[in-house]
């Protein structure tokens, strides 16, 4: 393939001691010309020639040929149809073993011959690059938008890809209720503030909002657990006669509502009865009148509706720690809904002589003649008696 035209100059150089000859040899530019077109030529023998080969494999596999194998071991049978054709077939011998086929007679593409032989065994063939791999059909054959993947790598040198498989795509879909979940630990609307039933992104004023599914888990009963996590409102001791609360550094013991109406009565508050603890943080003479400068605690009573509510409570724990209450309700036709709450408690104390004894019942009755009017009518009797405890004293 390679050619070489050398030409011998012999130069003859006369020294004193005797005559040397030195012969050089090198390349014509004839020759350089022919060596390079001769490895060209070679290049694209070879380049045409793997295309030929390549598009012939391709006609080969979509052409239909004549099929004569006879029934029997699976096994054997695809043995005989790889020889046959000269294809490359990779199947694990466990999947076929024991599997018989009702052999193949017939004119058929590589592809469809395969299958076809298989038929009856649980099995498909399917093409990656140029290797025939069998293995277990699946379920989702059908969907022609998954590409089925290989599920085990054949031992061969051809170089075969793994398709990759592409889901039908899923869209999850959900409505927002109107009304606030009993799961919800947040809200997006209160009328505490404004009066009115206002998005609190459009309430000029900070105002965090205690849910009915945070005191249930947090098992909150009194408002010194209501305040634990509400930013910028604390508690203090109050004499250990009644609930002070502390709005950004303002002491207050008269700031208090339950369902908008002024509570300044000096006591300890209880959470039997309520939905939700509203707390408005800043001034807010100019909605409420006299007041501290703090803010303002206003809780939510538990109103009667339509829906049935079937409720008991019973807790019991250290210190001689007993309590159980009661919410119940339901509606009675289509205009008058009733509701019952109802607490009792007795505890000790970790401070010996501190007892604390107090019970509380709430009747509420909701009538609805349209849908645009509703009177709420509600009543509690409380009573809360305990031994004042001020701490030790320094």
């Amino acid at each position: 393939m390679y050619a070489r035209n050398l030409r011998c100059i012999t130069t003859v150089a006369r020294e004193p001691d005797g005559i040397q000859t030195r012969c050089n040899h090198r390349q014509t530019k004839l020759a350089i010309a022919m060596n390079s077109a001769l490895i060209c030529f070679g290049v694209a023998t070879v380049t045409l020639s793997g295309v030929a080969v390549a598009q012939s494999n391709m006609i080969a596999s979509s052409a239909e040929q004549t099929y004569n194998i006879s029934a029997g071991s699976l096994k054997t049978a695809l043995d005989n149809f790889a020889k046959q054709k000269r294809i490359s077939l990779f199947f694990k011998d466990t999947e076929v073993e024991g599997k018989t086929t009702k052999g193949l007679n017939g004119n058929y593409t590589l592809l469809d011959g395969l299958n076809q032989l298989l038929s009856g065994s649980n099995l498909q063939a399917i093409l990656q690059g140029d290797v025939y791999v069998v293995q277990n059909a699946r379920a989702s054959e059908s969907s022609d938008s998954v590409n089925m993947s290989l599920p085990v790598k054949p031992k061969s040198g051809t170089d075969v890809k793994e398709s990759v498989a592409t889901l039908p795509e899923v869209v999850v879909s959900a409505k927002e209720s109107a009304a606030p979940s009993a799961t919800s630990y947040t809200i997006k609307s209160t009328s505490t503030a404004m009066k009115t039933n206002t998005p609190l992104l459009d309430t000029p004023q900070s105002i965090s909002v205690v849910t009915q599914a945070m005191i249930k888990d947090q098992a909150i009963q009194s408002m010194a657990d209501v305040v634990r996590y509400v930013p910028g409102v604390g508690i203090s001791q109050g004499e250990g006669n009644r609930d002070a609360i502390v709005f950004r550094g303002n002491r207050s013991t008269a700031d208090f509502f339950v369902s908008g109406i002024r509570d300044d009565v000096q006591y300890f508050r209880d959470i039997y009865n309520i939905e939700s603890v509203e707390v408005l943080k800043g001034p807010n003479g100019m909605i409420f009148g006299r007041g501290g400068s703090g803010g303002v605690i206003n809780r939510v009573i538990k109103e009667a509706g339509w829906n049935q509510k079937r409720e008991l409570t019973v807790q019991a724990g250290s210190f001689d720690t007993k309590r159980v209450a009661l919410d119940v309700g339901q509606g009675v036709n289509d205009v008058a809904a009733v509701r019952l709450n109802a607490m009792y408690e007795d505890s000790g104390s970790f401070r010996n002589g501190v007892d604390l004894k107090r019970y509380g019942i709430n009747p509420t009755v909701t009538l609805m003649p349209s849908d645009n009017t509703k009177v709420v009518l509600n009543a509690e009797y409380f009573k809360d008696q305990r031994t004042a405890d001020r701490g030790v004293p320094s």
